[in-house]
């Protein structure tokens, strides 16, 4: 098998010339070669994604399996693609990379911040401010000495770290570079012959909005293929795959109108702790104008996502599932009052005051409003649930936010 080379989350062929420099403290690695691949359209997703992450800030691993003394962690400070002949496969590349340093000389530090989320709830504190380091991670300290809960994702154990003072002080890990991204929150969209890739910067080929999948090793959403309907349908990873499939509708006022399918989506943020996108949709089929704006966030060992729907005008919100559903309501969330057949159960709520639709499921605002803020997750094993999985601790999760934001320092 040829050797090849990892830079992030991105696996190609084996540099053909590999130059390493330094000047003062700085190890620079110099790379060309020249991609390798069964399509074009995979060469084509490989430049693409190469050159997206070549922005001097990202810290990724890097992994050269011809010579794995050299394993650890870069910044790629700048790329090149240069096209000879496209429909031969002709593409070289030139990556410049500063080295870091291998897993045994720098660590991970994740700073936090955050507040309580204004509600209308009279909810004021809780004991369920969480963040997860990378599976696998070691060596882990924060000065509160949080409690751990394990939540089991498709690559493996995640520890959960919980409790009422996360945001006071910084924790520090180390994590292999063959696991930085296990179940790392990840964005994925359809390149131009509809095949879904997973993208490793902000941008996105966008040329279908309704393929994208936002997803953490525990949870799921996907945006669905219709130009009349604005929906999207959560899953939730059970061990052998993502379970407990749900569709919901987003739509205006009481008679229910969706919008006319996602029209665009943009990538605001892609990090392996936290992602964010953004969907846009117009009401109107004749002027293709009244615009609706939906960002969806994901942190990493969370079973929920953070929505904020916009509109653009005032009026009625709705989040409902497409299929009748009866919902409980518990005030500060709603939550389905049958676990599904895969024993689970999705949790709905606001900091917002709303309304529950008892009969047939879902949410919408009890008053007309442009913004309407909405967490939608999984109590997973429903009545079993324990812990931070349950309702309430879904809730808290939610509106308790943690942002957290991750650097490498030495060890």
């Amino acid at each position: 098998m040829a050797n090849t080379v990892t830079i992030g989350r991105l696996t190609f062929t084996s540099p053909s010339n590999l130059t390493e420099s330094r000047s003062g403290k700085e190890k620079v690695l110099s790379i060309t070669g020249k991609f390798v691949t069964d399509t074009l359209a995979e060469v084509k997703y490989l430049r693409d994604e190469l050159l997206a992450c070549a922005n001097g800030y990202y810290t990724v691993p890097f992994i050269w399996s011809g010579d794995t003394s050299m394993t650890g962690y870069v910044k790629v400070m700048s790329a090149s693609v240069n096209t000879n002949r496209v429909l031969v496969g002709g593409y070289d590349y030139s990556v410049e990379l500063l080295y870091l340093g291998n897993m045994g000389e720098v660590e991970f530090e994740s700073q936090f911040s955050g507040a309580l989320i204004d509600n209308d709830h009279s909810i004021t504190s809780t004991t369920a401010q969480i963040y997860a380091p990378p599976t696998n991670h070691y060596s882990h300290d924060h000065s509160s000495d949080p409690s751990s809960f394990e939540r089991t994702g498709e690559d493996g154990v995640i520890q959960v770290k919980h409790g009422s003072s996360i945001r006071s002080y910084n924790a520090k890990y180390l994590v292999d570079p063959a696991d930085f991204y296990k179940n790392a929150c990840e964005i994925y969209s359809d390149d131009i012959t509809d095949v879904s890739r997973i993208r490793c910067g902000l941008e996105s080929p966008n040329n279908s909005p309704s393929s994208v999948i936002l997803r953490n090793g525990l949870v799921q959403m996907t945006f669905n293929n219709s130009t009349t309907q604005s929906r999207f349908t959560t899953k939730s990873y059970d061990g052998d795959g993502y379970k407990s499939s749900h569709e919901f509708a987003v739509s205006r006022g009481a008679s229910e109108v969706e919008w006319q399918g996602w029209r665009s989506i943009q990538i605001l943020k892609n990090e392996p702790e936290v992602a964010t996108i953004r969907l846009t949709s117009y009401y109107d089929a004749t002027t293709r104008g009244q615009r609706l704006t939906f960002d969806v966030t994901l942190r990493r060992g969370a079973r929920h996502f953070s929505i904020v729907a916009t509109q653009w005008s005032t009026g009625q919100l709705n989040i409902k599932p497409t299929a009748t559903v009866p919902y409980t309501d518990a005030t500060s969330y709603s939550y389905m009052t049958n676990v599904d057949a895969d024993g689970n159960r999705i949790v709905l709520g606001s900091p917002q005051n709303f309304d529950v639709d008892t009969t047939n499921g879902g949410i919408e605002t009890s008053s007309n409003t442009a913004t309407m803020k909405v967490f939608l997750g999984y109590e997973y094993d429903g009545d079993s649930a324990t812990s931070i999985d349950t309702k309430d601790k879904i809730r808290d999760q939610y509106l308790d936010n943690v942002f957290e934001t991750v650097r490498l320092v030495k060890s």
